[in-house]
């Protein structure tokens, strides 16, 4: 019955002041969120990376986490920028860990993750961002004033390694099941709406190069540095959003042409969602694919998930070989 209540719900809803979860309160707050101190189930893939984020040994599998202590974003933020002050934050640590330790695995994290989110643009990813309001309320759930909410580069340090994530976990499951494995694809923008883009641009004096992803991520950003009337760069920015398709999910069976896989925005060849299991039913599908794909490996008796985890994906249905 949970499991029936929160496939037909699909995803936990994020109003501006309560949250509609996908799975009750005692699960998704306490029994399935990590808390510091206390030990917690979990499905894990860990890495062992250079100084650059390339991952020369990889495990996944099930897993029990102890985390040290529960950070904020401002509290890394302050870190990346060396104000931190643990004296301000009623955090408490565990297992003996100092700040000093706590701060040096967090800027260890943000100098990997500054040069994965490097790379990755590097090879053509878009971002396309529309200003979100953060509202203040009154005691009577009234909204009183609004401010711009802005990502800051302990936003990006997350982000980075849960695509990371997604995407490894994309790569296991798409070759031991390519024909029944939960992947997310987006769909390049419509031509129509992208030339209508291109043409409002120039009237504002403006030229885009729309040939690629990358492409136009680069005339953004230009478009960001040059652009010196503030409410014409943030209108070009909109209009720039609005060709964009959305991101499906989709089985591969039902796609034949891997081609037909791709998410543009991410230009990842393969991605999913997996990072997310309390607030978005299909990583829960993605996790028991994970599971499966591991039983799999098991089953035809390889000696480690090496092969597994690192061989690519096959371009046809055919299953792994023993």
């Amino acid at each position: 019955a949970l499991d029936e209540e929160a496939q037909a719900r699909g995803t936990s809803v994020y109003l501006v002041q309560r949250v509609l979860p996908m799975l009750p309160c005692l699960l998704c707050e306490q029994l399935c969120s990590l808390q510091p101190g206390d030990p917690k189930c979990a499905f894990s893939i860990v890495w062992e990376v250079d100084a650059d984020g390339r991952i020369y040994k990889e495990w996944a599998g099930r897993s029990i986490i102890n985390s040290c202590a529960k950070l904020a974003y401002p509290m890394v933020q302050q870190m990346i920028e060396g104000c931190f002050d643990p004296g301000t934050w009623q955090v408490k640590l565990f297992h003996g860990v100092t700040w000093e330790q706590d701060i040096f695995d967090c800027m260890a994290l943000h100098g990997i993750a500054t040069r994965l989110r490097a790379a990755r643009f590097g090879s053509g990813a878009l971002r396309l961002t529309n200003i979100r309001l953060s509202f203040a309320l009154d005691t009577g759930g009234n909204p009183v004033s609004a401010s711009p909410y802005v990502q800051a580069e302990a936003n990006h340090l997350v982000e980075e390694f849960m695509l990371l994530a997604n995407m490894r976990v994309t790569g296991i499951i798409a070759r031991a099941f390519p024909a029944q494995a939960l992947l997310r694809r987006h769909p390049p923008p419509s031509e129509r709406k992208l030339a209508e883009f291109k043409a409002a641009a120039e009237m504002l004096g403006v030229t885009v190069d729309s040939s690629s992803a990358g492409a136009l991520q680069a005339s953004l950003n230009a478009i960001r540095a040059a652009c010196q009337d503030d409410a014409a760069r943030e209108v070009i920015m909109l209009l720039a959003t609005k060709p964009m398709q959305l991101a499906q999910y989709f089985c591969t069976g039902e796609a034949p042409e891997v081609s037909s896989w791709r998410h543009y925005a991410l230009a990842m060849d393969l991605y999913t969602h997996f990072t997310s299991p309390i607030r978005r039913y299909p990583d829960v599908i993605v996790h028991r694919l994970l599971q499966a794909a591991l039983e799999l490996q098991q089953q035809l008796q390889q000696p480690d998930n090496a092969e597994l985890l690192t061989a690519p994906v096959a371009d046809s249905a055919t299953p792994p070989e023993p």
